[in-house]
């Protein structure tokens, strides 16, 4: 999926009242695409996860996101897929920095790359952080 349909998808969402997940997996979104995902999870207060998955993600577009979530004082999203993406510790910093510990945030599960020192994050976040299974490995393969 390109840009172009990311931005069609999301801003059909901003209204919509039922969805709960949206996976968006490997479909090599980039910038523009974390963006559009930004302003769906600023107005959208029903989605509860994304999956966001071996994209084309830098540290940009998790500013997007980020800024999204934090924008929405009523999302209710708990789980975020983050791994596979190209984004630098600098970037996970200031994610981690501005929306979990500076910042009330219902975000339960954030699913990294396996390169990220989960023992030492689960510390640092006081529990906040855990796994790094895929949202369908997570319950169903196990």
């Amino acid at each position: 999926m390109k840009v172009y349909g990311t931005q069609q998808i999301t801003e059909s969402l901003h209204e919509n009242t039922k969805l709960k997940g949206l996976n968006l997996f490997k479909n090599t979104l980039d910038v523009d695409g974390a963006r559009a995902v930004g302003m769906l999870l600023q107005y959208n207060s029903t989605i509860e996860f994304v999956d966001l998955g071996h994209n084309r993600i830098r540290n940009k577009g998790l500013e997007a996101i980020k800024d999204g979530i934090l924008a929405n004082t009523n999302s209710k999203i708990h789980s975020l897929g983050l791994r596979m993406n190209f984004i630098s510790d600098d970037g996970f910093d200031s994610f981690f920095n501005d929306l979990i510990f500076d910042n009330f945030s219902k975000l339960k599960v954030v699913y990294l790359p396996t390169t990220i020192n989960m023992e030492e994050m689960y510390k640092y976040s006081k529990g906040k952080l855990v796994g790094t299974e895929s949202f369908g490995d997570s319950k169903q393969n196990k």
